[in-house]
């Protein structure tokens, strides 16, 4: 019997159900995350009234900061033993400290322009802190979930897709709530429409506790150098880490940006509250071929087919012009049908690397493991959005005002070509992934046996 069917069988096939439930704390997670990567950016400069040169410093010390954070918290996760499991604790008592820093981080006290710089830097980095303490544990859950290969995928494509409506009820509601609730006052309605996000978010992430479950048996307690010693040997996790770090930063520039692209480029900024949403829906019937495609091409082949159809509708964005609005969303439901794919591939092979860490080294160490996927995809969050800041500066961009022609090409070369570069170089880092389908099987079905020996 094969690995894939032996996991079925032991374990049982995964149900729509708990897919579905699992996928509500990613929903959760990305009104945070979406909120913060889609309008945060906006909301210091414009809102706030924070220099682009201070938000770009801003991004990247916070950023890293909590890149560190994330393999303490791996470590740490990796040592938990409670009567909920190892994961889902932190998704239980870490909904609502991170629910209220997510509003606060949105608030707009009036402290002078230090007193603003350094409110933003202390609310800023401990949301991002508490982030990682619900999600890392929530993503580490997956490979507990099952190792059965299609539903993996299937859980995976749930989970993103899950995501993504959140995001695109972010992206869609956020200007119209936040003029609902404050009318003139739009330092009001951010933190009010902020405040509904984050009730939403804490009903979300105790439902998906309430619907999970961690059925693969797993080691109580794993040694920090045990969880050490595994990540330093798995070739597919690094490789798929450091790719992910790169399209996790060509999303994060490609989502921070068309504010001010149909703000001041195209001059209709009404349209972006449509742009976003179109690239999300776009980015939705994307990740639901994953499976599909996938199944007939494998992993490998599905993201760098993916990260190429993500290039090319990016020079062809690049090279449209700003009045040719037809052309401006077709390129770019072109990029949102690809460029989320990755969400969905990407973590899939890094559940896979767990199971991979465990037959390489007798260690199986899901949270540390998830932290370094997490660790890259902070970093990539940190040089990416500083990066959207400092070009913004260096071709100078100034708020609120008529933007000179060397502005107006940073911000579209910021929208298209800088996340086709970063795409680009995680195509050639997939291209050395050696975890193909079959040896995951394999792998599988060894672990098993491995387990029925010591049984």
């Amino acid at each position: 019997m094969g690995a894939k069917t032996s996991a079925a069988s032991v374990y049982g096939k995964l149900s729509s159900f708990r897919m579905m439930g699992y996928g509500l704390g990613d929903a959760a997670n990305n009104f945070v995350w979406g909120m913060t990567s889609v309008y945060l950016m906006f909301f210091y400069t414009d809102v706030y009234g924070i220099s682009p040169a201070a938000v770009a410093s801003l991004f990247l010390v916070a950023r890293f900061l909590d890149a560190i954070f994330d393999p303490v918290i791996g470590m740490i996760v990796d040592k938990t033993n409670s009567r909920w499991g190892r994961f889902r604790p932190y998704l239980l008592f870490g909904s609502i400290p991170l629910s209220v820093m997510f509003v606060l981080c949105f608030s707009t006290p009036d402290m002078g322009n230090t007193g603003k710089l350094v409110y933003a830097y202390v609310t800023y980095i401990l949301l991002g802190f508490l982030y990682s303490l619900v999600n890392i544990p929530y993503s580490a859950m997956s490979p507990v979930i099952t190792q059965d290969q299609r539903d993996r995928t299937k859980l995976m494509t749930y989970r993103m897709i899950f995501a993504n409506v959140a995001t695109l009820i972010v992206s869609y509601a956020t200007s119209p709530l936040a003029s609902w609730f404050g009318g003139d006052n739009t330092a009001k309605g951010y933190q009010y429409t902020v405040g509904l996000y984050a009730i939403v978010a804490i009903v979300l992430l105790l439902g998906c506790f309430k619907s999970t479950q961690e059925r693969i048996p797993i080691q109580k307690e794993v040694s920090t150098k045990g969880g050490l010693k595994t990540l330093a040997k798995n070739r597919p996790l690094l490789l798929s880490s450091f790719a992910m770090m790169l399209s996790g930063g060509a999303n994060t520039i490609f989502f921070a940006i068309p504010a001010y692209y149909f703000k001041y480029n195209v001059g209709r900024e009404d349209l972006a509250a449509y742009y976003i949403p179109v690239v999300l829906l776009m980015g939705m019937i994307g990740m639901a071929c994953v499976p599909f495609v996938e199944k007939r091409i494998g992993k490998k082949n599905t993201l760098q087919l993916a990260f190429l159809i993500t290039i090319v509708g990016s020079v062809c964005l690049y090279f449209t012009s700003y009045s040719s609005i037809t052309l401006i969303f077709i390129f770019s439901a072109l990029i949102g049908l690809t460029l989320t794919v990755p969400w969905v591939v990407g973590w899939t092979m890094a559940a896979d690397s767990v199971d991979y860490g465990e037959w390489k080294t007798g260690v199986r160490a899901e949270g540390i493991s998830y932290a370094s996927f997490s660790f890259a995809q902070k970093v990539a969050t940190a040089l990416a959005g500083s990066l959207s800041g400092i070009l913004l500066t260096l071709t100078g961009y100034v708020a609120n005002q008529a933007q000179t022609v060397t502005a107006l090409h940073g911000i579209a070369f910021s929208l298209t070509l800088a996340p086709a570069i970063l795409t680009l170089g995680a195509m050639v880092l997939i291209y050395f992934y050696n975890l193909t389908d079959r040896k995951y099987a394999e792998i599988i079905q060894e672990l098993e046996q491995r387990k029925a020996q010591q049984a």
